[in-house]
Order: structure tokens, then sequence, then C-alpha cells
């Protein structure tokens, strides 16, 4: 699947951007911390009017986001997020364990599969510290782990592959890539491996996190791609 985020300054400028989106990719990830002005009922009409499914994301300062209020209010808006129909709800693994806690059970009341996620904007760290922080979103309950790191070098990604098998002898939902210029790749191979999504922007200069690929393009990838290794050259 590929998944793309959605935010704007208003409520006519994100149902644009998410039809536009629609025609490209199979999900959208609902940016709270991005959207200006939100509040509670701002949010429900915003979900309503989603053409996809939604996963909802309210990303912490302390991760790589933007949300400037406190936890209770952040994770409030996830639990709004959820009640008013996002199917799946984002959840940084960092997050207090009573915060995380709540989310979780609200998510189980309504149906939605809860991503634990991870992100490392500095380094990839090796694999034995990935697969024990791996071990642990698993243990911990979640339906979907993700863990984003920073690829400083393109071998990079060498360290979080070898996650795809174990999630694959755990039947747990993985997505796990590398961010940067050199981590690029990584958001098309990881499909390969059995990465439950990957991400990708709407448009140039319209990304969320640094090495997303223009979906349009992320699309012509995969399209040329596909064709090459069905070619009767290739059988």
């Amino acid at each position: 699947m590929i998944c793309v985020p959605v935010f704007g300054k208003s409520f006519d400028e994100i149902c644009s951007r998410a039809r536009n989106a629609a025609d490209f990719c199979d999900i959208l990830e609902l940016r709270l911390d991005l959207i200006e002005g939100l509040n509670k009922g701002l949010l429900k009409e915003i979900i309503k009017a989603m053409p996809l499914s939604v996963i909802a994301t309210n990303r912490a300062l302390w991760e790589g986001g933007s949300f400037e209020g406190s936890e209770e209010e952040r994770i409030g808006l996830l639990e709004e997020a959820v009640a008013s129909g996002a199917r799946f709800v984002d959840v940084e693994f960092a997050t207090k364990d009573n915060l995380k806690r709540r989310i979780k059970k609200v998510a189980q009341d309504y149906g939605a599969r809860l991503i634990y996620s991870h992100h490392d904007f500095e380094k990839t760290p090796p694999f034995s510290q990935l697969r024990g922080l791996f071990e642990e979103m698993v243990f911990q309950g979640a339906d979907v782990v993700k863990i984003v790191t920073f690829a400083t070098d393109r071998h990079d990604f060498l360290e979080l592959s070898p996650l795809y098998p174990l999630a694959r002898r755990l039947g747990v939902d993985l997505v796990a890539f590398c961010m940067g210029e050199k981590g690029c790749y990584s958001r098309l191979f990881c499909l390969d491996l059995g990465a439950f999504l990957t991400f990708s922007a709407i448009e140039e200069g319209a990304s969320s996190a640094p090495g997303q690929i223009p979906v349009r393009e992320m699309k012509d990838i995969l399209s040329r791609l596909g064709s090459a290794c069905s070619s009767p050259a290739n059988k």
C-alpha cells in the first residue's frame, strides 16, 4: 500500500489534497499536528470527508512533529479521530505508558488498528538494537510496528531489512525504511520485503518527512518495475 500524508491550513485545502491523492494511493495519513486551528469538531468533519481510509497521526515535537499542546491534549485528539472513524491510529512508542493504554483501549473499542511508531532523525542504529525495539513494540500489543530511521549511508537499510522475516514469522505487520536522500530507495524496496505500507508525498515540496517521493513518481516507478519484472525476457 502507498500512504500519502495530508494536511493544510483549512478544511477545503485538506479535502482538496486528499481528493488529489486518492487516485494514486491506497490510504491517507491525516497529520493532525500539521493542521492549523484544529479542534475536535473540525477533526470530525475532516475525517468524514476523507475519500479513503485514514491513519490518524498527531506527531509530538519530541519525535519530529509539530504538536505544541500537552500530551493529554495530543492523545485526546487521537481518541477523537478514532471515535470519528479513523481506521488506524499512530502513537509514538515513547509516549507515556498510561496514555498508550488509553489510546489502545479506544482503538479496541472502535475496531481501529494501533500503530506503534519510532523515528530516529539522526541515524540508523545496529540491527540488534532495532530488533529489541521491534520485539518490545510487539510485546506491548502493536497491530502494526513502524520503525523509521535516518540513513547517513546507503547501506543503512541493511540494518532494518532483517526485521521483515522476523515480522513474518511473528505474523506482525511492519513498516520499516530509512529517511533522507540516502534512504530514499528503501521507501520502494521495503514493499518487496513485505512492508505493510510505504509513505509518499502528494507533490514535490509537500512532504512530511525527509526523502518522501512524490506519489505520482512513486506509482510510475512501481509500474515500470512491475512491467520489467513481468516482461517475457525475464520469464
